[in-house]
């Protein structure tokens, strides 16, 4: 019998015998990959409690968010704003959120995923809410900035569920998880805006309203304490063969799996998907880092996703400031919102908040209606990413002819729909040409570029906007221009397979 056949004996469960399916007299040199054990202990209660408990992290991301253009906007109104002070708001978000990406990355390889999703949800929440009670426009923008600095703590979560879900699950997980959680989140401030604020009265429930979408967080709090545990493969990638054991057991046991990891047993990363340096021990973190970056299959990968990521992430956070905006101006300007207006005399009534939630809803059921042709990402991330851009870039074209408000809500919820379609691809395939060791780092590093054209888009649609919404609709097909361009130099699955 084969050396590989006699490993994959030993990773076999045997119902009939006791919890232990190593011999306890496995020889030191005996080792496993990571990668052949998890799918070996398969989905499960463990893997169900990751998604809920990464569902209520994106939840409360998005929640405090997505909040922005309906907080915005009231403030334009209520406080007698100009334009260029409504959409600072937005902007300083954004430049947190950009920076917050890159921090995360590096907390993330040196903390773990765990604790750094901890520390920044409580750092988000903690500086949203003293923005409750800002006591001047500076004061409000200050902590604004601060509390988004730990919002891209929750991307360190999609690296980490990837890692201890079988392959095959990987795309329901993120689906569940990252998506699912996204559209409560962004649904949610357009519901609490119909219900906290009334037309004409209530000045200050502005206040209120960011402590109430402060609460999905606080609950991802309470779950990540007492149902997240570090990832295995990262706990590896560290060197901590014991914790690495101790949480493949563990999942092992909630799965009700005979399966136990005796000691005695070496771990490995795999190695068809990490960096040679990985063979050697003690490589030095930054090591690893520079030869991931010298690598031109990794860096040009990363380059044509991140070209990707500008329309994706400008269809997940701006879309909610353009459908506002549009709604808005078609009550302000009594449905002539295409020439634009700079008054600001228009609280958003009852019946706006209801078809700004039902455009949150229709993007929903698109999204859930993308999920199966999303897994073409294991035909061709290429060709797929490609369809979807030239499908963007044709319906947006449709814009320029101002089209009557629901029919352009319509539009932008079908380009949304193409982002989370291209989001689910682009992660999954991260996941699988990123190595372990420095993932978190990298796909840190490109949110971070992702977002940083997206600091001056709140600029460009509320200012903008207010002269003429065709301006927006350039703003809208310059971002899909950059993503067709990057998914066309994006190398094909054959080209690698080749």
């Amino acid at each position: 019998m084969t050396e590989t056949s006699e490993k994959e004996n030993l990773i076999r469960e045997k119902k009939d015998e006791p919890i232990s399916y190593l011999p306890s007299a496995a020889k030191v040199t005996d080792t496993f990959f990571v990668s052949d054990l998890i799918e070996q202990i398969g989905f499960g209660r463990y893997q169900a409690l990751v998604i809920f408990t990464t569902f209520m992290g994106y939840f409360g991301k998005h929640a405090l968010l997505d909040m922005m253009p309906v907080l915005s906007t009231r403030l334009y109104v209520e406080l007698d704003w100009t334009p260029e002070l409504e959409s600072a708001l937005g902007s300083t978000t954004f430049i947190g959120l950009t920076f917050s990406y890159l921090l995360a990355g590096v907390l993330a390889n040196r903390l773990g995923r765990k604790t750094c999703s901890i520390v920044g949800s409580v750092w988000t929440v903690f500086w949203s809410a003293l923005c409750s009670i800002a006591w001047n426009v500076e004061s409000l923008l200050a902590f604004r900035l601060l509390a988004s600095l730990g919002s891209g703590a929750m991307s360190t979560l999609q690296p980490h569920f990837c890692e201890v879900i079988p392959q095959k699950y990987i795309w329901i997980g993120i689906l569940l998880a990252m998506f699912g959680g996204e559209i409560p989140g962004r649904s949610l401030p357009y519901l609490m805006g119909l219900v906290m604020f009334p037309v004409n009265n209530h000045k200050n429930m502005w206040r209120y309203y960011i402590l109430v979408l402060s609460i999905p967080a606080l609950l991802f709090i309470l779950l990540a304490l007492f149902f997240l545990d570090e990832s295995p493969k990262f706990l590896l990638s560290r060197g901590d063969q014991n914790n690495a054991r101790k949480v493949l057991n563990k999942m092992a046991k909630k799965n009700q799996k005979r399966i136990e990891i005796p000691e005695s047993v070496m771990l490995e990363l795999d190695l068809d998907n990490e960096l040679s340096i990985n063979t050697v021990e003690e490589t030095g973190f930054w090591k690893s880092v520079r030869e991931a970056l010298l690598n031109f299959f990794i860096v040009r990968n990363l380059i044509c996703v991140v070209m990707i990521g500008f329309l994706v992430h400008f269809t997940m956070n701006d879309l909610g400031y353009i459908a506002t905006e549009l709604v808005f101006l078609w009550g302000q300007t009594d449905k002539n919102y295409c020439q634009g207006s700079r008054k600001n005399s228009y609280l958003l009534q009852p019946s706006d908040y209801i078809m700004l939630t039902f455009y949150m809803s229709l993007t929903t059921v698109l999204k859930m209606a993308a999920v199966v042709p999303a897994k073409m990402v294991d035909v061709d991330f290429k060709e797929s990413s490609t369809v979807c851009m030239l499908f963007s870039l044709c319906i947006a074209s449709c814009l320029y002819a101002c089209p009557k408000i629901w029919a352009a809500l319509l539009i932008y919820a079908l380009i949304d729909t193409t982002g989370i379609f291209l989001e689910l691809n682009y992660t999954i395939y991260l996941s699988k040409i990123l190595p372990t060791k420095v993932r978190s780092l990298l796909y840190g590093a490109a949110l971070f570029l992702m977002y940083v054209p997206l600091s001056a888009t709140p600029f460009l649609i509320q200012v903008l906007s207010k002269e003429s919404v065709y301006y927006v609709t350039t703003v809208t097909i310059s971002f899909i221009i950059v993503g067709l361009l990057g998914s066309l130099l994006l190398p094909s699955n054959r080209s690698q397979n080749n």
